[in-house]
């Protein structure tokens, strides 16, 4: 009420009251959108070019393009597909239909779960988290309406945003402090760009298949199981 009142918008004359009720709508607005961020469930659906001969250009001559998609629980669980999934029939779950290579990231254990599904006997590997050495510049630019801020680490360049305050990227582009929403890699000549990006996203779980802890370092396998027996 006394925030109303600074701002001039109490009283009983009809023009009044609704602007009153119009303020209220925007604040409940405003507060369940800041919830949204504070749960950081999202998915992003992105546009990946292979073959990229000129990152200047939406098509280049040559490449293959396709969507995939990322699925980002809070902040410590992400699950990145290859091709699309549908919803789980029973609970709305994404991850239970084997992807080929898709990733789930970890990055508060420093781990991902790889799937290989093109070998027998099908598998999720575990892998150490590559660590890249972002370094951040001040260059921005709006990608999707987010403000985004440019990183680079060896050979690839990243647009960033800290309106969506999670580490998590596209394919295994890690690691900064906001949500990427463009990746080049010009290594690979992978050009990485959102085009969708929704404040929602369904509970990740694993499809069945066996675990294979990873080679020549700490297994965390039973950390990584917790994140789906919540």
């Amino acid at each position: 009420e006394y925030y109303l009142d600074m701002v001039g918008v109490t009283g009983s004359s009809p023009v009044r009251f609704t602007m009153r009720i119009m303020l209220k709508i925007y604040l409940l607005l405003l507060i369940s959108h800041v919830d949204s961020f504070a749960q950081r469930n999202i998915t992003v659906n992105y546009s990946h070019t292979y073959g990229v001969v000129s990152f200047k250009k939406e098509n280049p001559h040559g490449s293959l393009k396709r969507e995939e998609c990322l699925y980002i629980n809070s902040d410590s669980l992400s699950f990145y597909s290859y091709q699309p999934q549908k919803h789980g029939s029973n609970k709305i779950t994404i991850g239970s239909i084997a992807d080929h290579h898709s990733l789930y990231n970890f990055p508060k254990i420093g781990r991902q779960l790889a799937q290989f599904s093109w070998q027998t006997p099908y598998s999720l590997d575990e892998l150490v988290s590559k660590d890249y050495n972002w370094q951040i510049h001040q260059d921005t630019m709006r990608v999707e309406g987010y403000l985004c801020q440019v990183a680079v680490s060896d050979g690839i360049i990243a647009w960033f945003t800290t309106e969506i305050p999670v580490q998590f990227g596209p394919a295994a582009y890690n690691g900064l402090p906001g949500l990427a929403l463009v990746v080049e890699d010009r290594r690979r000549r992978w050009l990485i760009k959102a085009f969708s990006i929704k404040l929602e996203s369904p509970r990740i779980v694993i499809p069945e298949m066996k675990l294979k802890p990873c080679k020549d370092c700490e297994s965390k396998l039973q950390e990584i199981k917790e994140y789906f027996t919540l």
